[in-house]
């Protein structure tokens, strides 16, 4: 079964005019945090299933679990930006 990997959210903002490059940090709202933190619940899902669980070592498991609470508590911070700039990381071993 092929799934979409989500992305992550992010506030750079890039842009080249007339060949000057200039970078900035853009404001980012709790409904894209929700968006990336609600995809990647989606996504993992799979790792809560008892049946693939099982084949998970203790590491994976204890990462798993980290990064799915950390998602969970996402809002807790007091702005998205700093949701944003806090985003947890996807343990290497989560598969597309």
């Amino acid at each position: 079964m092929e799934r979409n990997r989500p992305g992550t959210p992010v506030r750079n903002l890039v842009e080249i005019n007339n060949g000057i490059r200039t970078e900035s940090m853009e404001d980012i709202d709790w409904f894209e945090i929700r968006s990336f933190r609600n995809a990647w619940l989606v996504f993992t899902d799979i790792y809560a299933l008892s049946d693939i669980n099982s084949d998970l070592t203790d590491q994976q498991k204890t990462e798993i679990n980290t990064f799915r609470q950390e998602l969970r508590d996402i809002t807790d911070y007091a702005t998205a930006n700093e949701a944003c700039d806090n985003f947890p990381q996807v343990p290497d071993w989560v598969e597309d």
